[in-house]
């Protein structure tokens, strides 16, 4: 939390290992993605690409349809 807390809510959500990253804008989407990833990278936090899902209109997240 606290490596992206400056954009909790604004863009993005998270719980345990989860992040959810949203923006009704596409461009304003893949700069938010892009953020996150260099952040993560810079810490020394690497992510399997494969369990990522992009550009989705719904997903269930923490039980919830959203």
């Amino acid at each position: 939390n606290n490596i992206l807390e400056n954009y909790l809510n604004i863009f993005h959500t998270d719980y345990l290992n989860n992040i959810l990253i949203y923006n009704y804008f596409q461009i304003k989407y893949i700069k938010y993605i892009r953020l996150v990833f260099i952040k993560l990278y810079k810490i020394g936090f690497f992510i399997k690409i494969l369990k990522y899902k992009f550009f989705m209109s719904e997903t269930k997240f923490l039980d919830w349809i959203i």
